[in-house]
């Protein structure tokens, strides 16, 4: 009987649990400075051993289940990386790699000479800027925000890439406009491009996880140039994008609402010369990026005094803001019908008639958004907008050239709209000024089709193109 018991207990004894060994971080970056970052492994396995291809420039310490990879200040001008294995001693089969990779010396400084919500980048290359202020560094319009939230970015921790983008949708190129992950270390952020042009946004949240700032990377390997008008030097392109040729989607650039200094994407289909609908395909692509976007459903919060919603739209960069109430406002800012909207000045084209760059300006370092009266004449009577379709050639590749002033091609990339968001890709172009309407608050804007073109007010709700020109 005993030998019949034990003969059972080996029949339905458990079966052993199946090894695994895991690191808790498997790909991580480190400054040209050093530095070090502790791994997790989760194993069952036993002992584990550590092995590196680092050729020197890594060291390694286990303490328990913890591995701490230190790197020492790099002597590289360019990138380096290694992948350090974990392995069982019981079985050397069960691995896991960690890869990692330090910044070199070579890093170019955008910021060497000023500091900018936008900077533009070649690919292939890795850079540095200064992530320790808000914009410029300088006013925030009308808005009241600095006194509210300072200037200063001190209570930054880490930077992470939000998202990452190809104009044509392609997600695995889209993978290849940043390479690896940002670093953010003594007030200043590394980042290395990849072999892909196109957009990305790197973030900088606190120690609870919040975004505290971000910053628009603009790859193109196209060299911008700069063509006189209305005593303004303007952009070859559009914000954001990587060439000016008529009927290529890379020449659309990106969506702004009118006072924020973070993009949108646009349309990811082919422009279309029949249909009005077909090319109006909402772009989602993120690459290795972190973030969600959010072209509908997210309403303003419902505020009526400055600084109103610019906290909320600094801490969700792609979150796009419509108005609280659906049919009526025209601002993200705050609720409508308040002196707060009308007097904001978010971009600082009311502050000087040559125009005033404030921390909120999107564009690149010595750009900004153009003032009232850059595109044609000042603003005049808006009732019904001023004329300047005689300014604009003929309609063709999806755009117009703009004639009357710098001669360069504009795309019709369409507009984000608070109700139906993406609409009229290829069949009109609408690009903001700085200037709004300090009546009512509603931005200046050139509204251009087909058949007609207006120099109005818009809601500024709204997203649409941006050109920049040369900051004065």
């Amino acid at each position: 009987m005993l030998l019949a018991g034990c003969d059972t207990d080996d029949e339905y004894r458990a079966a052993e649990p199946e090894l695994y060994l895991t690191a808790s971080t498997r790909i991580f970056a480190l400054s040209a400075d050093g530095g070090q970052r502790t791994v997790v492994i989760d194993t069952n396995c036993g002992e584990w051993k550590v092995t590196t291809d680092a050729a020197g420039w890594l060291s390694n310490r286990k303490e328990g289940n913890l591995l701490t990879i230190t790197a020492g200040e790099s002597l590289s001008t360019k990138a380096q990386t290694a992948v350090v294995t974990v392995s069982s001693i019981d079985d050397p089969s069960l691995t896991c790699e960690i890869r990692v990779m330090q910044y070199g010396t070579g890093a170019t400084n955008l910021s060497a000479l000023g500091t900018a919500n936008c900077y533009m980048a070649s690919t292939g290359a890795s850079y540095v800027f200064d992530a320790s202020i808000k914009g410029n560094g300088l006013g925030d319009g009308n808005s009241e925000y600095i006194d509210k939230h300072g200037l200063l970015l001190d209570e930054g921790v880490a930077a992470e890439l939000l998202w990452e983008a190809v104009f044509d949708a392609d997600k695995t190129r889209s993978r290849d406009v940043i390479d690896g992950e940002p670093v953010y270390r003594n007030g200043r952020i590394w980042f290395t491009t990849g072999r892909e042009q196109g957009n990305a946004v790197i973030a900088l949240r606190d120690f609870s996880g919040e975004i505290v700032w971000s910053w628009h990377i603009w790859v193109t390997d196209r060299e911008v140039t700069l063509t006189a008008a209305n005593g303004y030097e303007w952009m070859d392109r559009n914000l954001g994008a990587l060439n000016n040729t008529p009927g290529d989607v890379a020449n659309r650039g990106l969506f702004y609402q009118w006072g924020r200094k973070d993009p949108f994407l646009p349309s990811s289909a082919p422009y279309t010369t029949g249909n009005v609908t077909e090319a109006n395909v909402e772009n989602h692509q993120v690459g290795d990026g972190t973030a969600e976007w959010a072209y509908t459903g997210v309403r303003q919060q419902l505020l009526t005094e400055a600084p109103g919603n610019i906290e909320n739209a600094v801490r969700h960069p792609t979150q796009f803001l419509k108005t609280y109430y659906q049919y009526s406002g025209s601002s993200w800012y705050v609720t409508p019908t308040n002196d707060a909207l009308k007097e904001a000045d978010l971009w600082g084209g009311n502050k000087m008639s040559s125009g005033y760059k404030t921390i909120f300006d999107p564009c690149p370092l010595g750009y900004m958004v153009p003032p009232d009266g850059a595109f044609a004449t000042a603003a005049g009577d808006m009732s019904t907008g001023v004329n300047v379709d005689t300014q604009w050639g003929p309609f063709e590749g999806n755009g117009r050239a703009w004639i009357g002033g710098t001669g360069d091609f504009f795309p019709f990339v369409g507009i984000l709209t608070i109700n139906t968001p993406l609409t009229n890709c290829g069949h009109i172009g609408v690009y903001w000024t700085a200037s709004a309407d300090a009546s009512n608050g509603y931005g200046y804007e050139v509204y251009v089709t087909s058949d007609w073109g207006r120099y109005r007010q818009g809601a500024t709700a709204y997203g649409n193109s941006v050109r920049c020109v040369k900051e004065k």
